[in-house]
């Protein structure tokens, strides 16, 4: 089982890296540039606004489909043709109340031909997630690991030419790039589609019995809540700063370009979520199991999450410099407390998924739902003074404060003496790490971003071995077994 965990999560972490960054960086951050910081920041915000009623049309199908199916293999065929009757009346309720919201809204009615396409693209990823959960369910790790960016590899390929050739780049608006986003995401779901007839069920059959749907229904509303008030929290600071600056769009295209690097580095975290997500839903009862599979999954998690934010940190104003051409201070501020959040926010994904997995999706929501309501407080207080960079410091204030919270509820179920021990190693592996890139970036300094990063890579993974967060030995055993699934 340990050996197909880290097959797995090495297919993610390799996926998403050559993936997932070529879009932020290199598509993503383009259109940014093409178009400048205030028409980009305003295309956040209304992307922002359709994801706040993503609730109603995620439903919680997707963390309640994969837990379901990883604990019971043998769902009756009228449960699933239910699903997929909800998944379609709610995605037609969430565009009605888009709709209807953008129409009355003074401030988003002369943009309701983007909004309405941006609420359709959001249907067509969650129509991806739910059939994935699906997938992932029924134990196609592999494959959902390659969904995961497919829609992404789709938007590289299609939009390269006309983000990078000069003849065609006066052509570019965010009103063009949606429509790009929209042909990719018809793309992938028409092959996840395929591949579920393919490999799990040949038909799809859609139903509405109000008595299965109602019970499905109840079921999800806990996934619901968590999705709801998870979306609030993270995404509310994009809303608060067009609400409380004057010069909002601004100051938003700042944050964006502050919170690339936190996004592209958080889906390798959501990625691990997901996977553990059906990992611990398969042995939610065995204690033990459930530890030795949490810590493998830290360990690495630990390793790109601490070695990433420390580089970030000494780094900031080179890599803002690389990626935006800016030398800008309020930018480095908010990169450096933005990843140092990274770190908390990544744990967040595996202790969520392991609340989730273990029944505890109420506590959870209820865990969302405070912290919702904190960082709204936070950035009420820090944004009007400090402008994005009290949206930075809300971040992390939050994020800390979530998964010191997941982990109070869930260390009952782990095996005490191994995480323990695991928290002994993290401890001192940061401590040493920190300590190390504090003497090199302060004694280097002539040395250029690159060679920091070759030297910070180095120096992470020596310690990884030090610490034993990678141990060669029991790889060398891992490696001899022929257990890969």
């Amino acid at each position: 089982m340990k050996k197909t965990i880290i097959f797995n999560l090495i297919l993610l972490i390799f996926i998403n890296l050559l993936i997932k960054p070529i879009y932020l960086f290199g598509i993503d951050r383009k259109i940014q540039l093409l178009v400048g910081q205030s028409e980009y920041g305003f295309y956040v915000e209304l992307l922002t606004f359709t994801l706040l009623f993503q609730a109603l049309n995620d439903l919680g199908l997707y963390n309640y489909t994969l837990r379901h199916y990883s604990q019971n293999e043998n769902s009756d065929k009228g449960f699933l043709s239910n699903l997929f009757g909800i998944k379609l009346i709610f995605s037609f309720i969430y565009l009605l109340i888009i709709g209807v919201i953008t129409f009355l809204s003074h401030d988003y009615i002369h943009a309701w031909k983007l909004i309405l396409h941006l609420a359709v693209n959001q249907i067509l990823i969650q129509f991806i997630l739910f059939f994935r959960s699906l997938i992932a369910g029924a134990g196609f790790y592999k494959t959902d690991s390659i969904l995961s960016s497919l829609d992404r590899m789709i938007l590289i390929l299609i939009s390269i030419v006309f983000l990078y050739h000069p003849l065609f780049q006066k052509y570019v608006t965010i009103g063009f790039f949606v429509n790009l986003q929209t042909i990719s995401l018809i793309t992938c779901l028409m092959i996840a589609l395929g591949i579920y007839l393919n490999k799990i069920n040949s038909t799809i059959n859609i139903q509405f019995d109000w008595n299965s749907s109602k019970k499905i229904l109840v079921a999800c509303l806990p996934f619901i809540l968590i999705f709801f008030f998870n979306i609030a929290y993270t995404k509310q600071d994009v809303i608060w700063i067009g609400r409380l600056l004057e010069n909002g769009n601004l100051e938003n295209g700042i944050y964006a370009s502050s919170m690339r690097l936190f996004d592209a580095s958080s889906m390798i975290s959501l990625s691990f979520g997901v996977f553990a997500l059906a990992m611990f839903s398969k042995f939610h009862e065995d204690k033990k199991m459930i530890t030795e599979t949490l810590i493998t999954m830290s360990k690495i998690l630990l390793l790109i999450s601490i070695g990433l934010a420390v580089f970030v940190f000494f780094n900031a104003n080179w890599i803002n410099q690389l990626l935006y051409h800016q030398n800008s201070i309020q930018m480095d501020q908010n990169l450096k407390i933005i990843m140092i959040g990274f770190i908390p926010a990544s744990y967040s994904y595996l202790f969520g998924a392991l609340m989730q997995s273990i029944h505890r999706e109420n506590k959870l929501a209820i865990i969302y739902f405070v912290m919702m309501v904190l960082n709204a407080i936070c950035n009420l207080i820090f944004i009007p003074k400090l402008h994005s960079y009290g949206a930075s410091i809300a971040l992390l204030i939050t994020q800390i404060v979530v998964v010191v919270l997941m982990v109070y509820h869930t260390i009952d179920r782990l095996d005490n003496k191994l995480f323990l021990k695991f928290i002994s190693q993290s401890l001192s592996f940061m401590l040493v790490n920190i300590t190390l890139h504090y003497f090199i970036y302060n004694y280097f300094t002539e040395q250029s971003g690159i060679v920091h990063f070759i030297i910070s890579a180095m120096i992470t993974l020596v310690l990884g071995v030090i610490f034993k967060l990678i141990d060669l030995t029991e790889l060398k055993e891992l490696y001899k077994k022929k257990e890969i699934k």
